[in-house]
């Protein structure tokens, strides 16, 4: 099969090269200014997991733009797990929250 044909296979669709690079640079960002202000702040230690949410996040996205490139079933499964997976550990961190509020 050739790469046009395993892209469309995997995505259903031709994905773009530049928007996953945008998205990474914007989560690694956001992760260095989490950290920063966690360490700041003092703050609880369970704050870490936003960070970690957010550097997943970008994970996932570096695995995007490598899966563009050369479109292999472990590039896919490791991208769809970094994208899937981070936003539940973000309701974690929303719910601990909640409970530290109530």
């Amino acid at each position: 099969m050739t790469k046009a044909d395993l892209q469309l296979l995997y995505f259903t669709y031709y994905p773009k090269d530049v928007y996953p690079d945008v998205a990474m640079a914007l989560y690694f960002v956001v992760t260095v200014i989490l950290i920063v202000q966690i360490v700041r702040q003092k703050a609880q230690l369970w704050l870490y997991i936003l960070p970690g949410t957010a550097f997943a996040e970008a994970l996932g996205y570096l695995f995007r733009e490598l899966c563009v490139r050369e479109t292999t079933f472990p590039l896919y499964v490791l991208m769809t797990l970094f994208l899937l997976l981070p936003p539940n550990a973000m309701a974690l961190a929303n719910y601990k929250t909640l409970g530290k509020i109530i």
